[in-house]
């Protein structure tokens, strides 16, 4: 089974090209709905309109060959002369579909929600003795009217009214997303380099206003992230300032064109890693929590984390204009959490938040820092002094970070992502081997897939909330 949005990824057709030479029968179904998250964009989704828009050949053809075949004795040799033939008469009618030219037979496009229909198609593809693809048309959200008519709201959607359709959001205000597509439009105003490259993520990355403000400087390449990040080096090498808007699972799929096209050669562009983190209903294979470990493994790319919108508008800019080479912005998909009333950030790449030299300092990036800003006004109530770092640019980390975490005896990093490998690791690391000598204690997620769950209650699964904080660091304390 695949989609029409995931046939625009290169795999699909590295393993139908290995499949096509095969003899034995294998059953490809592809489901077109005409949607991937957004609509489906580029030539593999022109093809498949053309196939939908011309079936009479594939009809003809099945109808000439029954009445052939069931004709005695010459019908036969006819048919046969026929199908030595075929490519000559097809291009004559209509083109030879891209599945047949890799080794697979084509049956279709048939009606999908048509059961008596697609019952008779997949005996026939039963039959045949090589690799056969199914082409089956349906409609997505089928069956529910709002679903329908705005397949690309109810591709993921959270809680709704069912009987209206209106989905309840999960925050209230504008999310990191849309904050990011209005300051890039900001940006793009004043400066004709800067393009937007999206896989099929259009409006989830929030480039809505973008793709219809700056027609000509935004690409939506398809389920294609390996491809849009090659493209945006391409830009880069001539002159272009491309922003790459992809969520932070997707990204995993271009690790080696970040590594060999954008970080060897230095290129300047810019990664804008939406659904970063813990992602919640999105579901386990969503989850935000590896981006942050390998891009740490890549030299020379910068990676910023703000912990709210303007910090996100301003590691922007910085991450265009103010350092080389590549460069990552990520943030959740979420809304921004409001600091406590008596934290005054600098404006720099990291805060702190409380004394130098507490007996404790709690470090930690992004949105968990309202969690350890309360955290530690609960543990201060317990007697114990404390304090919070908030990492902005956690790569690289500025010397000052590791300079004020050795004042303290007892450091606490807490972190929405894996532990191997990732930044608690590396930092800690780094402050043993600067000389410290008080206690370190990294937490995360510990070598598994975190499940689906609404993001409130994962934090809370995994000791990340204001509690879970509280616990550990007193529980630890106390030892």
């Amino acid at each position: 089974m695949i989609g029409d949005g995931a046939l625009t990824g290169g795999l699909a057709y590295e393993g139908m090209n290995n499949a096509g030479r095969a003899k034995s029968r294998l059953i490809v179904v592809l489901n077109d709905n005409k949607m991937s998250i957004s609509k489906n964009v580029g030539a593999v989704a022109r093809h498949l309109a053309k196939i939908r828009a011309k079936p009479f050949y594939f009809k003809m053809k099945d109808t000439v060959a029954d009445v052939l075949l069931a004709t005695p004795y010459i019908g036969p040799k006819i048919h046969k002369a026929l199908f030595n033939s075929k490519s000559a008469i097809k291009n004559t009618l209509y083109h030879s579909t891209i599945f047949e030219e890799l080794g697979f037979a084509y049956l279709g496009p048939a009606d999908g929600h048509n059961v008596e229909e697609m019952v008779q198609l997949f005996e026939r593809a039963k039959a045949i003795k090589r690799p056969a693809l199914v082409h089956v048309m349906t409609i997505k959200g089928k069956g529910y009217t709002y679903a329908e008519q705005n397949p690309n709201i109810y591709h993921g959607v959270s809680q709704f009214d069912i009987l209206t359709g209106n989905t309840k959001s999960a925050c209230e205000g504008e999310t990191f997303s849309q904050v990011f597509g209005d300051s890039l439009c900001e940006l793009a105003q004043k400066d004709e380099r800067i393009c937007a490259i999206t896989a099929a993520m259009t409006a989830g990355t929030g480039l809505k206003k973008f793709r219809r403000r700056f027609h000509d400087r935004f690409f939506d390449v398809g389920i294609a992230e390996e491809h849009a990040v090659i493209f945006a080096c391409g830009l880069a090498r001539n002159g272009m300032l491309p922003v790459v808007a992809v969520y932070s699972t997707f990204l995993q799929r271009s690790y080696d064109q970040i590594i060999h096209d954008a970080a060897l050669q230095n290129l300047k562009v810019v990664f804008a890693i939406d659904h970063a983190g813990l992602v919640g209903a999105d579901g386990e294979t969503h989850q935000g929590l590896f981006d942050v470990a390998f891009l740490n493994t890549v030299p020379g790319v910068t990676i910023f984390n703000p912990a709210n919108t303007e910090e996100l508008c301003r590691d922007l800019v910085h991450a265009m204009y103010e350092y080389p080479g590549p460069c990552v912005v990520r943030y959740p998909n979420d809304c921004e959490k409001p600091y406590p009333s008596d934290f005054m950030p600098s404006g720099g790449s990291y805060d702190l938040y409380g004394d130098a030299g507490a007996d404790v300092l709690i470090v930690t990036y992004g949105r968990l820092f309202n969690y350890a800003a309360a955290a530690r006004n609960v543990i201060a109530q317990n007697g114990v002094s404390v304090s919070v770092l908030k990492l902005e640019k956690i790569k690289p980390i500025d010397e000052p970070c590791y300079e004020a975490a050795a004042k303290s005896r007892n450091v606490f990093f807490f972190e929405e992502g894996m532990l191997s490998g990732g930044l608690g690791e590396h930092f800690g690391i780094n402050l043993y081997e600067k000389g410290f000598i008080g206690k370190y204690r990294a937490f995360g997620i510990d070598n598994e897939f975190v499940p689906q769950g609404k993001v409130g209650q994962l934090l809370s699964i995994y000791k990340l909330d204001t509690r879970g904080m509280t616990e550990t660091v007193l529980k630890e304390c106390k030892k």
